[in-house]
């Protein structure tokens, strides 16, 4: 293709991009900048034509007229996943059985997540004691885990938690 062929590329997450030839060859490159809101499982192209701006052309000035897709998408040479959806809390719960607690006592408190974080994330969590406790996820996992020692003077008729925030420690 000729140097400053360009054509545009509309990818399964929604995003045009506009590739362009910087030099003669059979090379067209662009860059992709992720946007909020755009997900795929595995990134491909849905469909292409020449760019609006140009078009492109072979050495001879011929201009591309055939936009049929070829058989090797993206997702055929790479597995590209997007994700701009932040996990959010489903539930907290406790692996603890119904009953009093005491003093010393130590209760497992575990978030479950509307989606798999990597190994270390972690959100400090309020309890309705006024403690203020991390939960982690050990392993990539939908599930966070902390451990809650009940000090001397702390009440709550019903265990709970008041608010949480992403851990700094995280």
């Amino acid at each position: 293709v000729q140097a400053g062929s360009e054509m545009a590329v509309l990818l399964d997450t929604g995003a045009q991009v506009v590739l362009r030839a910087t030099s003669a060859g059979t090379l067209l490159t662009g860059d992709y900048t992720v946007a909020a809101g755009e997900t795929t499982e595995l990134l491909n192209v849905l469909s292409y034509a020449n760019a609006p701006n140009g078009s492109v052309k072979d050495t001879a000035g011929n201009t591309m007229d055939e936009f049929a897709l070829p058989a090797i998408n993206i997702a055929d040479a790479r597995q590209i996943q997007i994700d701009t959806t932040a996990p959010t809390v489903l539930l907290f719960s406790s692996t603890a059985p119904d009953g009093s607690y005491g003093n010393g006592d130590t209760l497992i408190i575990t978030a479950t997540l509307s989606e798999v974080v990597v190994a270390g994330a972690a959100i400090d969590v309020t309890l309705n004691t006024g403690d203020v406790i991390t939960l982690k996820a050990g392993t990539t996992s939908n599930v966070l885990r902390g451990t809650y020692v009940i000090g001397d003077g702390d009440a709550a008729a019903n265990l709970g938690v008041s608010s949480y925030v992403p851990s700094a420690s995280a």
